[in-house]
């Protein structure tokens, strides 16, 4: 997952295998060496000072904790069932699929999910923290803090991780917790402080199979302390190039159902999504607090 910041070496050429390695390392040196606060932008230096949301710290720190058990298990020869821990005073193997079920976790589950999945990392990553290696491999003597700082690359940017949720690329995606009673409708909450978002606008998105066909969804804001301008868009948010810089394309999305703003009464908006489409909540308005909550049955 290269950004091409890496600066090539005399004798390297585009496309190179041993620059491909270069830059690969670095990038993964940065969810270790450069803070989980930020997103990368400029070039993995995080000079912009691009403040990561939630989720974004979240992945970043299972990033980490799932590249040394990539090590372990690759490297090292470890087997995760072959691993345990404890739980209260119950000990469990690992599962064999450990590390797939971890990248799972990262693109698909909600902030807790993935801290939960953090949490079960380490323990993994610690569990031979006192055995020998084997054969004849030896500890490296440790690199200082700021020799490893200069050469690791934040390879995060606003739209992938995402930072905050400013505009359609970088959406916060819909993820419904499974209630406990099966008759229940789910529930997706979120809070935003409208002051800071310079735009003047929050975005979430669902997408199938979440948005499913002819799935019902209502959106309220009742417990906003300002009267939200909501608007529900579908269809195509896309990211662009222009000379290095990327810019966000809206051109593709179609509106399908908005409030009115002078109806403070009535702050909710219903709809139904298609099955293929990817569906966008526009939340604006004044700068309060605005809350959004989303149900389907």
């Amino acid at each position: 997952m290269s950004l091409g910041f890496i600066r090539l070496p005399v004798g390297f050429r585009n496309g190179d295998s041993t620059k491909d390695a270069i830059d690969a390392t670095m990038e993964a040196m940065g969810f270790f060496r450069r803070s989980v606060s930020f997103t990368g932008e400029p070039d993995g230096m995080q000079s912009s000072r691009v403040r990561a949301s939630s989720l974004c710290v979240a992945r970043k720190r299972l990033a980490a904790e799932l590249i040394a058990a990539t090590a372990n298990v690759r490297l090292l020869g470890t087997s995760p069932a072959s691993c345990s821990y404890t739980s209260g005073a119950v000990t469990t193997n690992f599962t064999s699929a450990l590390l797939a079920q971890s990248r799972s976790v990262m693109s698909t589950g909600t902030v807790a999910s993935i801290r939960s999945m953090t949490v079960l990392l380490k323990k993994f990553n610690a569990s031979g923290v006192v055995t020998p290696f084997f054969g004849t491999l030896e500890e490296c003597s440790p690199n200082s803090s700021a020799e490893l700082r200069s050469v690791a690359r934040d390879p995060t940017t606003r739209y992938t991780c995402p930072s905050i949720n400013d505009n359609c690329a970088a959406a916060e995606r819909v993820i419904f917790d499974l209630p406990t009673n099966p008759f229940a409708s789910v529930r997706y909450s979120a809070s935003m402080d409208m002051r800071r978002y310079s735009g003047g606008s929050a975005y979430f998105k669902l997408s199938p199979p979440v948005a499913a066909t002819g799935r019902s969804f209502t959106v309220d804001t009742i417990k906003s302390n300002f009267a939200v301008d909501l608007q529900i868009l579908k269809g195509t948010c896309s990211l662009t190039d222009s000379n290095g810089v990327q810019i966000v394309d809206s051109s593709g999305l179609i509106e399908v159902g908005t409030t009115d703003l002078s109806q403070f009464g009535r702050p909710k908006v219903q709809f139904s999504t298609d099955g293929f489409s990817t569906y966008f909540i526009q939340v604006g308005g004044a700068a309060g607090r605005a809350k959004i909550t989303i149900t389907s049955p």
